[in-house]
């Protein structure tokens, strides 16, 4: 668990997650998160410091990477100011469509005619 200063690795996502939220209330202009992915061995590398304090976390479950998203998605609706009761963490990556589809396949091919 973390310490007042300093820095701390945590064991379960769950902790570093309220954490970092806690971090980052505590000092929003100050707080960052780094993230790094090492291919060679399929783990994530999480730091979330505002200077004073370094939170740190690793793992090479997938799961976890979903759980990063979860918390990345949270952090970057606190940075644009939507209320904390309004931040919807849902499934990262899904964007809203347009109506009218759209896409590669309903593209018309310019050419001679």
């Amino acid at each position: 668990m973390a310490s007042a200063s300093g820095s701390a690795a945590f064991d379960t996502f769950e902790e570093f997650s309220d954490r970092c939220k806690q971090l980052y209330t505590e000092s929003p202009e100050k707080t960052r998160m780094v993230v790094k992915y090492k291919h060679s061995n399929a783990a994530i590398y999480l730091r979330c410091t505002n200077d004073r304090v370094c939170l740190k976390y690793y793992s090479d479950q997938h799961v976890d990477v979903k759980k990063y998203e979860k918390l990345n998605s949270w952090i970057m609706a606190m940075m644009i100011g939507v209320p904390e009761e309004d931040v919807v963490v849902g499934s990262a990556g899904a964007a809203p469509t347009s109506a009218g589809g759209g896409g590669a396949a309903a593209k018309k091919k310019k050419g001679k005619r």
